[in-house]
């Protein structure tokens, strides 16, 4: 048997049973056991995996999932990984991500607020927080980011072009966008049924196993989904997301 971490944050309020069954989905087919899923460093899923298709369903789960690197020294210039942003109303200066380094102490990737303006606002002089509230840089939110300089204690990185990407393909859709936090795809889909929105929705889009996005129809506010969808899912957080904000501040960019 072996043990990995996967690049994916339980939180407190989620039911590990249902994450375990959702690993067991995955590897549907393989002859594998995964054993109950536990929580290591801050928040991310340690697993372990045994059977004759061990090597199998693990190179499968690091396709679909990611490895955490664990140790900063298995992260090399030029990485890219997924993580997600920490502390994101504690810095001026840039956003950090937590891409799966804890041990022996966590390492962050630092993403520095002038490339932040360089890749998403056209180089203008937006303060942090402004860039947080355009592109909903906080605390859970997956970013997908390249490290661009290693250090002992900080890994300084960039957006990838991947992530880039996700954004203009966002912007060129013209339409709100609601991202739901910290819960599963049937949970969003039930919620989004019982609040009777289904006419208001265009579709539920899936930016991992636990963050998916509800995208909204043309000229409907996506502010208006969070009272009632956030009564029906009290274990998620809710991140808004405007094309019109944005293309209203750095048009250009977009």
């Amino acid at each position: 048997m072996c043990e990995v971490v996967l690049l994916q944050k339980i939180r407190s309020k989620i039911s590990r049973e249902n994450f375990d069954d959702v690993l067991s989905g995955l590897c549907e087919g393989l002859r594998v056991e995964l054993t109950g899923s536990s929580v290591v460093g801050n928040g991310w899923v340690k697993v372990g995996v045994s059977g004759e298709d061990e090597k199998v369903a693990v190179r499968f789960l690091e396709k679909k999932l990611g490895l955490a690197p664990i140790t900063a020294g298995n992260v090399e210039r030029f990485s890219v990984l997924r993580g997600r942003v920490v502390y994101s109303g504690q810095s001026k200066v840039g956003v950090f991500v937590d891409i799966g380094v804890f041990s022996p102490k966590p390492v962050y990737a630092f993403v520095p607020l002038q490339r932040l303006q360089g890749q998403l606002v056209d180089g203008r002089k937006f303060a942090l927080e402004r860039i947080v509230e355009l592109f909903g840089l906080v605390d859970g939110f997956p970013l997908e980011i390249r490290v661009i300089k290693v250090s002992a204690d900080k890994f300084e990185a960039e957006l990838t072009e991947k992530q880039l990407e996700l954004y203009s393909r966002w912007i060129d859709s013209r339409v709100d966008r609601l991202v739901v936090l910290g819960t599963f795809s049937k949970r969003v889909r039930e919620a989004v049924k019982r609040a009777r929105l289904k006419r208001d929705v265009l579709g539920i889009e899936s930016l991992d196993v636990l963050e998916h996005v509800v995208v909204c129809s043309l000229g409907t506010d996506a502010k208006g989904f969070v009272p009632k969808l956030g009564r029906r899912l009290l274990e998620a957080s809710f991140v808004l997301f405007s094309p019109r904000q944005v293309l209203e501040l750095v048009s250009g960019r977009w």
